[in-house]
């Protein structure tokens, strides 16, 4: 169901290689093909947010404003660039945090995107799949906190719901560090 290029990872750590694509899968083209500059969005692609820092709510849960902001900038390129988002092509924003979810409905209304983007938990988002995925990881520290991306079930559930593009926004250096 999805492009071989986002299923070669999850394929070789979590199932031994024993994932198969579909055999319209293997001839999927990049999702966007636009003019000279040809296809800019490929299958997968990961934007540093090293800047932003995480905070911690009254709930425990953790936001990243910056991740936020960046998740927001993406979704309106998609539309700059002629993504038919919410008509033809589905999008959906995921994070591991409730606080995130929040935060990122917040700087997605503040952008102008009202409808067309779903926005919700990982853990919400098993057995859906959609177009476009756009993971924020949220993690942004020095301790090597990477807290929920540890757990590699939930990790797989995150990056095997796209079909075309998996965008993931995170903190490399944060991430780079933990034990996932």
């Amino acid at each position: 169901r999805m492009h071989p290029a986002i299923s070669a990872f999850p394929s070789l750590r979590f199932y031994g290689g024993r994932l198969k694509d579909a055999s319209e899968c293997s001839t999927r083209p990049d999702l966007i093909a636009s003019g000279e500059d040809g296809a800019w969005l490929g299958p997968w692609a990961f934007l540093d947010v090293s800047s932003g820092g995480e905070e911690r709510g009254r709930d425990g849960s953790i936001c990243n404003r910056a991740e936020a902001a960046a998740v927001a900038a993406t979704v309106c390129a998609l539309r700059g660039r002629g993504v038919a988002i919410g008509s033809t092509r589905s999008v959906r924003v995921l994070t591991f945090y409730a606080a995130q979810v929040r935060c990122l409905s917040s700087a997605l209304q503040a952008a102008g995107v009202r409808e067309g983007v779903s926005v919700g938990t990982v853990d919400g988002a098993q057995g859906a799949e959609s177009d476009v995925i756009i993971l924020s990881f949220v993690r942004s520290n020095t301790a090597a906190s990477i807290g929920f991306v540890e757990d590699w079930r939930r990790l797989n559930v995150a990056i095997t719901r796209a079909r075309h593009a998996l965008i993931m926004v995170g903190s490399a250096r944060t991430l780079g560090s933990g034990e996932a």
